[in-house]
C-alpha cells in the first residue's frame, strides 16, 4: 500500500496558477453543453440549482482518498490539488491519497473519506444496502483493448488458452467479449479460460508477453510496448460509459456536507490543470517527484489517459442510464433501478454552480431515451 499527503520537494503553485479555471471553463463548457456565461444561474431541469445551500467552510479539515490503480494517471488531479494549494484554499489542512484495492470497503470501513470505485461496483454495492453513496463521476468514458500474445493469429490459435478479461457475466468482460467476437471468436466465455491476476494491467501485459496467458485487456499505454514485443492489438471499443464514481459514506454525507462541497471545489479547479495540455510537463514532473514511475509509452498516451476523465464530475443522463440499462439486462440491479437511487450529487452542483459552471447532471434521470424506454 503506497500513501501521499500533502506536500512535496517543489511548489508549482505558480506555473500550474494559470491553467486552472481559465482551462476549467472551456473544458466545463464543451462537457455540459453549454458556453453561455449565464449557465451557472439558470436551474438545469430537476437539479434544483435555484434552492442549492450556500457553501460554508468543511466539517472536517482531513480527508482522504482511496484509490484502486496505482498509476500516475489515475492519482495526477488529487496531486495536482494538494500541491497547487486547491484544498488548502478549501481550508483542508490534511488530505491523503492511498492505494487500496477494495476502495469501497475503504470508505464502508472509515479508512478512506472518499473513493474511487467502478460506477458497477458502486451501483451494486448500494443496490445489496451498503450504506455509500456516489457523489460524482471520476472517468466518463474508457478506451477498451484486447491484446493478443505473440504468435496467436487467428481465433483457433486462441481457442482454450487462458484470458485475462475480467470475470463473466459483467459489463467488463462483455465489452472485451465484443472485440474477440468481431475478431472471429464464437464464444470467449465458453472457449477460453478465463482466468484472474493480481498486480493490476501491467502485471497482466508482462503475462502476455511471457506466455502465461494468450489474451489480456490492456490499455493505451500498452500499445507501442506490445506492438514492439509483437503482440496483436486488436480493434479499440470506444464506449462512452460514465466508468468510475467518487464515493463517500451515506451518513458522511448527510453530517459533512460542506466537506463534499467544498472537496469537489478543490477537484474541479485541479481537474482544470489537468485538461490544460500545456501543463503537461508540468503534471508529468510533478508526479516523477512524487516516486511515480512514468515511461515514455506513458508520456505518449497522456493525452489519451486525461480525456477519458469527466472535466466537471458529471456525466449524460443517457449514457449513465444505458450503462445500467446494461447491468439489468444481466439482472444485476433491479428493472427500476435509476442513477439517482445510487447517487447524491447535491455537493458536486454546489461546487459547480459556485463555479460558474451550472449544476449537472439533474439529481433524476429526466431524459426521454429513460421515459420512452428506448436505450434497448
Amino acid at each position: 500500500m503506497n500513501e501521499w499527503r500533502r506536500g512535496g520537494p517543489v511548489s508549482r503553485r505558480q506555473l500550474f496558477a494559470a491553467g486552472g479555471l481559465s482551462a476549467m471553463g472551456v473544458a466545463l463548457a464543451g462537457c455540459t453543453g453549454s458556453g453561455d456565461d449565464s449557465g451557472g444561474d439558470a436551474p438545469a431541469p430537476g437539479a434544483g440549482a435555484g434552492t442549492l445551500k450556500e457553501m460554508g467552510p468543511p466539517e472536517t479539515t482531513s480527508i482522504t482518498f482511496a484509490i484502486g490503480n496505482p498509476n500516475y494517471a489515475s492519482q495526477a488531479p488529487f496531486f495536482i490539488g494538494m500541491e497547487n494549494g486547491y484544498y488548502e484554499e478549501r481550508g483542508f489542512t490534511d488530505v491523503e491519497v492511498r492505494n487500496l484495492e477494495e476502495t469501497i470497503q475503504a470508505v464502508l470501513s472509515r479508512g478512506a473519506t472518499f473513493g474511487i470505485a467502478d460506477t458497477d461496483e458502486a451501483a451494486l454495492a448500494v443496490k445489496d444496502g451498503a450504506a455509500i453513496r456516489a457523489i460524482g463521476c471520476g472517468r466518463d468514458r474508457e478506451t477498451v483493448l484486447m491484446a493478443l500474445a505473440p504468435g496467436i493469429k487467428n481465433p483457433s490459435d486462441l481457442a482454450g488458452k487462458k484470458a485475462i478479461m475480467f470475470t463473466p457475466g459483467t459489463r467488463n468482460f462483455n465489452v472485451r467479449a465484443e472485440i474477440l467476437r468481431a475478431w472471429g471468436l464464437r464464444d470467449p466465455a465458453e472457449q477460453l479460460e478465463i482466468v484472474e491476476l493480481s498486480g493490476a494491467s501491467d502485471a497482466w501485459v508482462q503475462a502476455l508477453l511471457s506466455g502465461q496467458v494468450a489474451a489480456t485487456t490492456a490499455f493505451q499505454r500498452h500499445i507501442a510496448q506490445l506492438r514492439r514485443e509483437g503482440a496483436t492489438v486488436l480493434p479499440a471499443r470506444i464506449v462512452n460509459v460514465p466508468q468510475e464514481v467518487m464515493i463517500a459514506r451515506q451518513d458522511f454525507i448527510e453530517q459533512n456536507p460542506n466537506t463534499v462541497a467544498n472537496m469537489w471545489m478543490a477537484h474541479l479547479q485541479s481537474m482544470g490543470v489537468y485538461f490544460d495540455f500545456s501543463k503537461m510537463n508540468d503534471v508529468l514532473d510533478l508526479m516523477r517527484e512524487n516516486d511515480f514511475e512514468i515511461t515514455d509509452d506513458f508520456v505518449e498516451g497522456h493525452a489519451s489517459q486525461v480525456e477519458e476523465w469527466s472535466p466537471n464530475g458529471g456525466f449524460r443522463m443517457a449514457e449513465m442510464a444505458a450503462f445500467l440499462q446494461e447491468m439489468k439486462s444481466e439482472d444485476l440491479i433491479p428493472a427500476d433501478f435509476k442513477y439517482q437511487d445510487f447517487m447524491d450529487l447535491t455537493g458536486l452542483h454546489q461546487a459547480q454552480q459556485a463555479l460558474g459552471i451550472g449544476p449537472w447532471p439533474p439529481n433524476e434521470d429526466v431524459g426521454v431515451m429513460t421515459k420512452y424506454e428506448l436505450l434497448g
